[in-house]
């Protein structure tokens, strides 16, 4: 994990480019938690799955919101996820993936 910071340089401690500092972050752990893109999800929080090559609605816990994506949890692992919008379709259409 890649994590950016932007803070006020002290003049008694200075920070100086490519140094090192020890940080600690509070947070939760979360299970089974994915990223995926916005546009996969709709009407608040549902997403389209696909189990045994059928295709399902399924809703999801957002955990967080980004600019391009969302965090969510409560699906299965190895469940695939509809990322790109459908046009026309109908819960329990037979899906094949390639």
């Amino acid at each position: 994990m890649s994590i950016f910071i932007s803070m006020k340089n002290n003049s008694e401690n200075p920070l100086y480019e490519g140094q090192y500092l020890k940080a600690s972050f509070d947070g939760e752990i979360t299970g089974n938690a994915m990223d995926i893109p916005r546009r996969a999800v709709f009407n608040n929080n549902m997403v389209y799955v696909v189990y045994d090559s059928t295709l399902r609605k399924a809703e999801v816990n957002i955990l967080k919101i980004n600019q391009q994506s969302m965090i969510i949890n409560g699906l299965d692992e190895g469940v695939y996820v509809v990322v790109e919008p459908l046009v026309n379709v109908v819960e329990g259409s037979t899906v094949e993936i390639y």
